[in-house]
């Protein structure tokens, strides 16, 4: 008897059944028919229309919905190994239809923190936003990240990933490299998901003096990053603030990696992250990147890289690592940095603006201000 297949579940948010949208699905959805390894299961949002929530309060007294017409959808969802949204931008927003179900999303909000069942979904699953646009306004993908992050953060679902075709109005500007980047996307995530034969998520332990591993973990920090780049551990070993933390990340019972991170209720910025040198060059990065995510669903994740420019000493090595970070959903936001010489960008897996992150430092410096110097 053959393996079951993975499933992926997809929401279609398009009045148009072969338009814009329907050609960038298809597109991401190449690679998961081609596998033979995946079952794709498509709600089309304008078919179905789903009624708008009433505000009634019922799902916060039992675990369901007043009203029965997303049933299947739930079904459907809680089998899901990975989620896709495909919709058009309206109004710098989703269509309506979809926009109503993601209202709906109330009743796995209430089950966290009503009826206290943690989490509302038993198995957690990544999506990817696939999103067309006539446009090239960026606050559009903001907007609807948001409100898909919002949603998911309750749902045990994580946004890894999202493909835009802006520019629709004229279609053929943007149409070869919106469908080879959706086609490419859909290949990372083919191929990243766990199944039963598939690699398993990567464990995150934290890091104190006394944990066996953190002989390790500083052999690694030493290896990965110049001396120029690393600061004392210390800080981050003895905080007590909630504001920071060393990670090692572990395949099994195998040391994969480790990574430190500050935090604030409204971001989390990745300072550290190294793959073991033996393990790396085997997708460990985007798996690590896939954990971390899952273990701050709330808070848009954040990295700073060297910017890549032509006369840089190492450019390809820059774009590379830029080019891995967009893949795994990260995207470009406005907030840049010179340091020692060097410039620096932002890249986050939500928005990010440049008083967001000097608000985010500010947090830092008064709620855990030993952490400041990183």
């Amino acid at each position: 008897m053959s393996d079951p297949k993975k499933k992926i579940l997809v929401l279609f948010g398009s009045p148009h059944k072969e338009g814009f949208t329907r050609q960038l699905a298809e597109s991401f959805l190449a690679p998961f028919r081609d596998s033979g390894e995946w079952e794709v299961q498509e709600w089309d949002a304008y078919e179905r229309q789903a009624k708008p929530c009433l505000g009634c309060g019922a799902c916060q007294k039992a675990e369901a919905c007043a009203l029965h017409d997303l049933d299947g959808w739930d079904r459907a969802l809680r089998d899901s190994d990975f989620l896709a949204v495909a919709a058009p931008v309206y109004n710098a927003s989703f269509p309506a239809p979809v926009k109503a179900m993601l209202d709906r999303t109330q009743r796995y909000f209430e089950a966290r923190f009503a009826l206290g069942k943690k989490p509302s979904i038993a198995k957690h699953r990544e999506a990817a936003l696939l999103l067309t646009m006539g446009s090239e306004d960026e606050f559009a993908l903001e907007v609807c990240s948001h409100q898909l992050g919002r949603a998911f953060s309750v749902m045990n679902t994580s946004l890894t990933g999202q493909a835009v075709w802006a520019a629709t109005d004229r279609p053929e500007e943007h149409r070869t490299e919106a469908l080879a980047r959706a086609r490419e996307l859909g290949e990372s995530c083919a191929r990243s998901q766990p199944g039963k034969e598939g690699p398993r998520p990567l464990e995150l332990r934290q890091v104190r003096e006394e944990s066996p591993e953190f002989p390790r973990v500083v052999e690694l920090y030493r290896e990965a990053f110049p001396q120029g780049e690393r600061s004392s551990l210390v800080p981050l070993l003895e905080d007590e603030t909630g504001g920071g933390e060393i990670l090692s990340l572990w395949d099994g019972e195998v040391f994969a990696g480790m990574a430190c991170l500050l935090r604030t209720q409204r971001l989390s910025h990745l300072i550290y992250f190294a793959v073991a040198p033996e393990l790396r060059d085997r997708g460990l990065g985007s798996r690590a990147l896939a954990a971390f995510r899952r273990r701050y669903p709330e808070t848009p994740l954040v990295v700073d890289i060297e910017r890549p420019w032509e006369g840089a000493r190492n450019n390809g090595q820059r774009k590379r690592r830029k080019a891995f970070y967009l893949r795994a959903g990260f995207r470009e936001t406005p907030v840049h940095y010179w340091w020692r010489g060097e410039p620096y960008e932002l890249l986050s897996t939500g928005s990010l603006s440049q008083r967001d992150w000097e608000t985010f430092w500010k947090t830092i410096r008064r709620e855990s201000p030993q952490l400041s110097e990183y």
